[in-house]
């Protein structure tokens, strides 16, 4: 039930739609500490809780109120990527990495957690150096005027990034692409097993048992028994797949 201010004995009562921060103040809360009690911690939580539970973070559900309506500085967030793109480029390590994590922060802060996931694979990707890639012609000092694009191109790049580790890894890599790894992923859905009805995987594992020995990049791999190759191929592709889910 919500209600409105009235008075009593001389002063307002109730919630104050109008003026939020009254309320705060009569908690002892500063605007700031709300938006880390809703908004941060929140999200730190339901990471947390995640990857106890191991599942995927929109299962699960923390309901928070705000006090008032948070504002998002998009703005910021620009100035940060910027800032972190240079760092990289000048070889600053120590200064980037508190850039990276200045943009964890601010991903945690949003309740979109598809896109703050981007937001912090993207700035992952360029402190690696990753992104930009040798062959994008990006020119230096980074003088951005939105964020989007660099988020969305380094999401990416990070995505090709984890699908050749993988090919290489399994030995794979002459067998399927990355556009073929996501092609096989688009419509799958979360712990189900859902993609041998076409076909394609198990084709893709029929192939790999033939050359793993000689391709597989992962020496353990390498010493599998055929049929432990081709049990935890699948197992290993459907762990990937999964992880692609709020990616993709």
């Amino acid at each position: 039930m919500q209600y409105t201010p009235s008075e009593e004995e001389g002063g307002d009562v109730g919630f104050d739609y109008d003026d939020p921060d009254i309320l705060l103040k009569e908690l002892g809360m500063t605007p700031e500490q709300e938006v880390m009690l809703t908004t941060v911690l929140t999200n730190e939580l339901k990471n947390h809780l995640a990857k106890e539970k191991k599942i995927p973070i929109w299962e699960v559900e923390l309901r928070m109120t705000h006090v008032k309506d948070v504002e998002v500085n998009y703005d910021y967030l620009t100035e940060l990527i910027e800032q972190l793109l240079n760092q990289v480029h000048e070889g600053k390590k120590e200064a980037a990495k508190e850039t990276k994590e200045e943009i964890q922060k601010f991903a945690n802060s949003l309740e979109d957690r598809t896109y703050a996931e981007k937001i912090v694979t993207a700035a992952q990707a360029i402190y690696q150096g990753h992104y930009p890639t040798a062959d994008s012609n990006f020119t230096y000092p980074a003088r951005l005027s939105e964020s989007q694009t660099i988020i969305q191109e380094a999401n990416a790049v990070s995505l090709n990034r984890v699908f050749l580790d993988f090919r290489n890894q399994w030995g794979i890599t002459d067998i399927v692409t990355n556009q073929g790894l996501r092609s096989l992923f688009a419509n799958h859905r979360y712990e189900q097993k859902d993609m041998d009805d076409s076909g394609q995987l198990r084709d893709i594992i029929a192939q790999a048992s033939l050359t793993y020995q000689e391709m597989a990049m992962d020496s353990k791999i390498q010493t599998l028994s055929r049929i432990k190759y081709r049990n935890g191929l699948r197992e290993a592709i459907y762990q990937l797949a999964d992880q692609m889910v709020e990616r993709l």
